[in-house]
């Protein structure tokens, strides 16, 4: 194969490899989760409506309806005149439909210490959103299930009015808030530090193992075929002359015999 050949399966491989890496879609509920807690926390130039989409709802703990989108931001608008805010208590960990993070009411002078675990100082929220299309449709807070104690109410009646909300309460909640972390931990896995990203290294792997079998094969193709060629055999200029003053006095003596 000629060397144009080769730079032509070079760039073939290399699309591959492009289309291969966008194969596998990439989760954006982590993206817009983290920066809609930067407005929650009023640490950036956005308000937190501008995350929610024009219909979404909103219900906060222990709410029977959903608040608008502008109803929401007037309540963080007198949170903040009460010099309070909601706090995320750990990171913001991907769900099956968006994201969610434990939360807590904060004075807004107050030093807010993250528990990447959860699990040492449990928070008394869970905040969850639904997302699509990068923007939250529905938002949710709920109590964790140690914080029913004060609230006169079994982790069984508020589950199930919850479920007939459509605000679900999360994974292993009615076991505690360690062990309901550690099961969005696991469902934050599986999208982002599972099998999602595992397969893309795969589809990577694998195409970049054909792309150097290809070069390779065609290279050493070349090779071979350029080593069976036979190299014409070119006489040095003396010994060229010399042979062809011999062509001509061998052709002189043929014709004198013959004459």
């Amino acid at each position: 194969m000629s060397p144009k050949g080769i730079v032509a399966i070079a760039s073939i491989v290399g699309a591959l490899i492009l289309v291969s890496a966008r194969w596998v879609p990439v989760n954006n509920s982590r993206h817009v989760g983290e920066e809609f807690v930067r407005a929650l926390q009023a640490e950036s130039d956005a308000e937190a409506d501008t995350y929610l989409s024009a219909d979404s709802e909103v219900y906060l703990q222990g709410a029977s309806s959903p608040m608008s989108r502008e109803q929401f931001q007037d309540y963080l608008n007198v949170l903040k005149r009460g010099k309070q805010t909601f706090r995320a208590a750990s990171r913001v960990l991907v769900t099956d439909t968006g994201a969610g993070w434990m939360l807590d009411v904060k004075r807004l002078t107050d030093t807010v210490s993250v528990d990447q675990s959860g699990a040492q100082n449990p928070a008394t929220l869970w905040m969850q959103a639904r997302i699509e299309d990068n923007k939250i449709t529905r938002l949710w807070i709920h109590f964790t299930v140690e914080a029913l104690v004060g609230l006169h109410t079994t982790p069984e009646a508020y589950s199930a009015r919850a479920g007939r909300m459509g605000i679900e309460v999360p994974e292993a909640w009615d076991a505690g808030t360690t062990a309901m972390f550690a099961a969005a931990e696991r469902t934050d896995a599986r999208y982002t530090g599972g099998w999602l990203d595992s397969t893309r290294q795969l589809v990577l792997a694998a195409t970049a193992i054909v792309a150097t079998l290809i070069l390779c094969g065609a290279s050493v193709a070349h090779r071979q075929r350029r080593g069976s060629v036979i190299p014409e055999r070119r006489l040095p200029r003396g010994q060229m002359l010399a042979r062809l003053r011999e062509s001509v006095l061998a052709r002189d003596a043929l014709f004198e015999r013959a004459s």
